[in-house]
């Protein structure tokens, strides 16, 4: 398989279990709790989290950094071969 159908695979894959996660976490909680709880409830409700804006944050960071990554690694021989490095240098043979 060439390595650009790969790739394509790969990052459909990554979107497709992104939104199955998303899908499967709990609804968030009201961000009004009633008036009349009582203590262990509002409590419980405190301890729920009150928006989805984690998954998301935590997702963006996972998508820079192995853009990053791969970026770098992917480009990393190319730059020490310009900077006078042989063949042995850069990887193995």
């Amino acid at each position: 398989m060439p390595w650009r159908s790969a790739l394509g695979w790969i990052g459909t894959l990554g979107l497709m279990t992104a939104v199955f996660i998303l899908v499967l976490l709990p609804p968030s909680a009201s961000l009004a709790p009633a008036a009349q709880e009582d203590d262990a409830q509002q409590r419980a409700a405190v301890a729920q989290p009150r928006q989805r804006h984690g998954f998301p944050i935590l997702f963006l960071i996972g998508v820079l950094d192995s853009g990053t990554r791969m970026g770098f690694l992917a480009f990393l021989p190319f730059v020490l071969k310009a900077k006078g490095a042989d063949t042995p240098m850069i990887g193995v043979r």
